[in-house]
């Protein structure tokens, strides 16, 4: 198990270097063109990427307590 951890480490490590090269284009592109609103979605779809990078690991992401969040 260990021999197969190491590549697949070297594949999540690709994805997340490539996740925040580009998301910090996006990012700044976002804030300079579109402003506070535009760049808050930028970094909300970066960190949405990044938890579907996890999921190359094998990871897996469970929520709960969403009905006490207040909507807004």
């Amino acid at each position: 198990m260990k021999i197969l951890s190491y590549p697949v480490s070297v594949i999540y490590y690709f994805f997340f270097g490539l996740t925040l090269g580009l998301m910090h284009i996006v990012q700044w592109l976002s804030y300079n063109l579109g402003g506070y609103n535009a760049h808050h979605k930028a970094v909300k779809t970066m960190n949405w990427m990044l938890i579907m990078c996890t999921k190359i690991l094998g990871t897996t992401h469970t929520f709960t307590g969403k009905e006490k969040l207040s909507k807004g």
